[in-house]
């Protein structure tokens, strides 16, 4: 932005490793290691302005549920089901407003996805009504990652995993092992498989026929993994050891996450940020999920970067597709509207 209050705006569409350089000429320079060079130039001249031409580009940004916009609490650390009903009700008590209230890995039974604590956390789901009952909703963590180590037949999302060959996979074809909060070993799913979508709406529905929960904080899914790659690091290739790497944390790209050089159903794992599309019958099993009336984004935690959908239920079951035409845009996101102020208060 000039000192007139003229403003522009420089977008530089690539999802390889890069190096951002700012000099005080002053000047940028964009140092990629990878891929095409799509520049765009937003002429503005004000910064709403450049905002607008931004987002036409790269899409609008998605439509929070009503309640989304209201008090939520949420932390690490509420060891019990005790202990989150007693944060509960001291709060209400002190008079705070509060709308929706959230777990973090507490709940869970190992810190497995999918499941929860039935003797920590026992009568998690009678909560989870009672929430429901005074007008508020409920938000528990799952994380991306799938512990890897549990006896076969003991554990549906790993071994439903494996059956449908769904896990991002290492050079040799076997799926990937790394680690996050799980005891041992951690497996993650490729969402560039076309049979991983149903895989993950089945997970989330035989959880929520245990609890109602209301949404779902997508935590770790860079994919974050406490070790550098695999418990041997990364074989030496050209995307795991480029001739050139930028300045990232760790100085290596696999740096707490998994080997460049793993393989998905869409390619390398290096190349796994290129647009991905979702059509209206994922949406629709997402809103599925929810069996109610009220609204809901329907919502992947992926890199959804051109054209992104934004869906929400306004009927039971029914997703409605707002797509980026201004005119449709518009008249759906009203009708949400009117449909959630009829509904859901604050």
């Amino acid at each position: 932005m000039e000192k007139s209050g003229n403003s522009h705006g420089v977008f530089l569409l690539n999802s390889n490793a890069m190096d951002v350089i700012l000099q005080p000429t002053p000047a940028i320079t964009f140092r990629t290691i990878g891929g095409i060079l799509d520049l765009y130039f937003f002429l503005g001249p004000t910064p709403s302005d450049v905002v607008t031409q931004y987002t036409d580009v790269i899409g609008k940004p998605f439509m929070p549920p009503f309640w989304g916009l209201g008090f939520h609490l949420c932390r690490y650390g509420y060891k019990t089901l005790t202990e989150t009903k007693e944060v509960w009700n001291r709060t209400r008590a002190a008079g705070i407003p509060l709308d929706v209230q959230w777990n973090d890995l507490d709940y869970m039974a190992h810190s497995s996805d999918f499941t929860y604590n039935q003797t920590t956390y026992a009568g998690l789901p009678q909560f989870v009504n009672l929430l429901h009952q005074v007008g508020m909703h409920y938000i528990p963590l799952i994380d991306p990652g799938i512990s890897a180590a549990e006896p076969a037949g003991t554990y549906p999302p790993y071994d439903e995993g494996l059956k449908l060959g769904i896990f991002v996979k290492n050079s040799s074809g076997q799926p990937f092992i790394g680690k996050v909060w799980n005891p041992v070993d951690t497996v993650w799913p490729d969402f560039t498989h076309p049979k991983t979508v149903d895989y993950w709406l089945d997970q989330l529905k035989s959880m929520h026929d245990k609890f109602q929960f209301d949404g779902a904080w997508i935590d770790m899914n860079e994919p974050s993994n406490f070790w550098s790659g695999s418990t041997r690091g990364c074989e030496n290739n050209s995307l795991d050891y480029p001739p050139y790497t930028p300045g990232v944390l760790g100085g290596k790209l696999f740096f707490r996450t998994l080997c460049m050089n793993s393989e998905q159903h869409a390619g390398k794992h290096y190349r796994r940020s290129q647009p991905v599309r979702f059509h209206r019958g994922h949406c629709d099993k997402l809103c599925d999920v929810r069996d109610k009336g009220e609204a809901a984004v329907c919502d992947l935690s992926l890199n959804v970067l051109w054209p992104r959908p934004l869906c929400g239920s306004l009927e039971r079951g029914h997703c409605v597709h707002l797509v980026r035409h201004e005119e449709k845009y518009t008249r759906c996101v009203l009708e949400l509207f009117a449909k959630l102020t009829n509904s859901h208060t604050l």
